[in-house]
């Protein structure tokens, strides 16, 4: 390739990924407006002094808020505007009490906090927050703190306060005073002795995965009105939702998101599926790659191009065009979990095995040790075997096979060995199984062993030669109608 044809290619891929970036910034967009679970913090000071957290959803807190008002004008002599700034000032001379804490509110002089009483003061800050509007948008707090960590501060003058409650405990009436304790409700909040402050902390507040609950797929997929999966594999497999749908529209959207995941920093993480978290969420900056369930029996299937390729990483790009070049029919879900294995793998340091018997420390490097390997396209396996453990690992592979058939398994067990060699050998090496198992990799080795040392050159393995590899690629036919490989052997 020229310099000119070199520089077109390159303007033509950087046009490409900001077309890929600007659909996936576009379709997050779309899906975080959908997101009915998506949660926002709210963080309640007062002078200076931490009171309490609070989190949830838009309609929890909207929820929350009509609870307070109807406690309040069931319970209270006064309006709910009053009590909540006589919370507000309660917690600015006072802090957050606890259960079991001395009362010093006038009213209940003398008696003990308890979690009641308390879990109303909360209502009354938080009320008191959402209800008020934002100055340069007119937009209630309420209406947009999903998504944000915000921290509501109260300042005060604690003095007046502690010097007010104590007139007060002393028989003298405040009535009609504008302070924290005593005011008109229609009086807006600047005009009081107090100011309430409220402040973005984080603009991109993000669901827990770890706090998820599980639902079985097909349960998820009921709860959105669809037909369950016949697809036995997928239909009983435990999906990480945030919370159970509240209702068909919220469990269609989780469906909507459903990723396959693992941390690739943590290979005993295991592999998940979460539905309803976005790809930051479970990401939370450690590898990562997003792919779908196979949806095409029940619920709407997410298109390719939303669910792969999302992170913009061009090796698993590579490794699903590599894949399904190799499996035509492979779904998403197998594709991400091969490439889970393989970068889990990679994030440990696995780049070899060295392969000894069971039970025994494995030897130091030596000279004459032999090497295995194979590699079709950028998918590799590679091990070393002492010289005098070799034969016993020839026999690997028929061994193999034999308990295979005694167990009735049949593929990829046929009366071809050689091809059942390379059948293994192959869909170990793509599907990077060899990595994360010991047993796996002494039987891929095996196989390796086995099928170089029964064919013409195997005589001279380890007598002039040590290192046996074996390079697979594609021929452009079918056999039978299965794609047919070529496997060279060379030894050096």
């Amino acid at each position: 390739m020229n310099r000119r044809h070199r520089r077109r290619a390159e303007a033509q891929q950087r046009a490409q990924d900001r077309r890929l970036q600007k659909d996936a910034e576009a379709r997050e967009a779309k899906t975080m407006a959908s997101r009915s679970w998506a949660m926002g913090s709210i963080k309640v000071g007062a002078n200076d002094v931490d009171c309490f957290e609070w989190s949830g959803t838009k309609q929890e807190a909207v929820a929350l808020e009509q609870a307070y008002l109807d406690a309040t004008n069931a319970l209270l002599p006064i309006s709910a505007h009053s009590y909540a700034k006589r919370a507000a000032g309660y917690l600015m001379a006072y802090g957050m009490p606890k259960a079991g804490d001395a009362e010093l509110r006038p009213s209940n002089h003398g008696n003990r906090w308890n979690q009641t009483d308390i879990d109303l003061y909360k209502s009354a800050i938080l009320w008191l927050a959402l209800r008020e509007h934002i100055p340069a948008t007119g937009q209630k707090l309420e209406d947009v703190f999903v998504r944000k960590e915000l921290v509501v501060a109260f300042t005060g003058d604690k003095e007046s306060i502690l010097a007010d409650t104590a007139r007060e405990l002393g028989g003298e009436s405040l009535a009609g005073r504008k302070d924290a304790g005593h005011v008109d409700p229609s009086s807006p909040l600047s005009e009081d002795q107090f100011q309430m402050m409220v402040a973005v902390l984080d603009d991109d507040y993000r669901l827990d995965p770890y706090a998820a609950v599980s639902i079985p797929f097909n349960d998820l997929a009921a709860l959105a009105g669809k037909p369950p999966l016949s697809d036995s594999r997928i239909a009983n497999d435990l999906i990480y939702v945030p919370r159970i749908p509240i209702d068909a529209t919220e469990a269609d959207a989780m469906l909507r998101m459903i990723v396959v995941t693992t941390d690739a920093t943590d290979p005993s993480a295991g592999v998940k599926t979460y539905a309803g978290y976005t790809d930051k969420e479970l990401s939370g900056g450690r590898p990562y790659v997003r792919v779908s369930h196979d949806l095409s029996e029940g619920a709407d299937a997410v298109p390719d191009e939303h669910t792969m390729g999302a992170t913009g990483d061009k090796g698993f790009e590579q490794y699903r065009e590599l894949f399904r070049r190799a499996y035509s029919k492979s779904s998403d879900r197998e594709i991400g979990e091969g490439w889970m294995r393989g970068e889990a793998a990679a994030a440990s340091g696995v780049d070899g095995m060295f392969i000894h018997p069971t039970g025994e420390a494995a030897p130091p490097p030596r000279d004459d040790d032999i090497r295995l390997s194979a590699s079709y396209g950028q998918q590799s396996f590679k091990a070393r075997v002492a010289a005098s453990y070799f034969p016993r690992l020839v026999g690997i592979w028929p061994d193999f096979l034999r308990q295979m058939r005694k167990a009735g398994i049949a593929p990829p067990v046929t009366d071809d060995k050689r091809h059942d060699a390379r059948e293994f050998i192959f869909s170990m090496i793509v599907e990077n199984r060899w990595q994360a198992d010991g047993q796996i990799a002494a039987v891929t080795a095996g196989a390796i062993a086995w099928l170089a040392t029964t064919s013409p050159a195997g005589i001279a393995i380890g007598q002039s030669h040590h290192s046996v590899h074996y390079e697979i690629t594609d021929l452009p036919f079918e056999l039978h109608q299965r794609k047919s490989r070529n496997f060279r052997l060379m030894l050096t």
